[in-house]
């Protein structure tokens, strides 16, 4: 596993372009969350932790859905405008 770690590197995902930067800052205090979860000792920690898990959960799943309709919002008005000039090849662009 290091080995081929070390040959290939971590496999790099890409980043969809409809999610602002503040989202992807509130995926990674989650996951820094989540980190802290399984590295916790005692009982009081893991409640704490797990309570801030799920606030930042629900942050982030909030934040991504109204990043989405903003985006399937501007392509639609896009979409509107190519139609409204009848600018055929553009419409199949968008709407593809």
């Amino acid at each position: 596993m290091e080995a081929s770690e070390e040959i290939l590197g971590r496999r790099k995902t890409s980043r969809k372009d409809w999610i602002p930067d503040d989202t992807w800052g509130r995926i990674a205090k989650c996951k820094e969350i989540k980190g802290k979860l399984l590295h916790a000792d005692n009982e009081t920690e893991k409640i704490n932790l797990r309570r801030q898990c799920r606030e930042a959960n629900k942050s982030v799943k909030k934040a991504a859905r109204k990043d989405k309709r903003t985006c399937v919002e501007n392509l639609a008005q896009a979409a509107q405008n190519a139609a409204d000039l009848k600018k055929s090849r553009e419409l199949y662009r968008i709407t593809r």
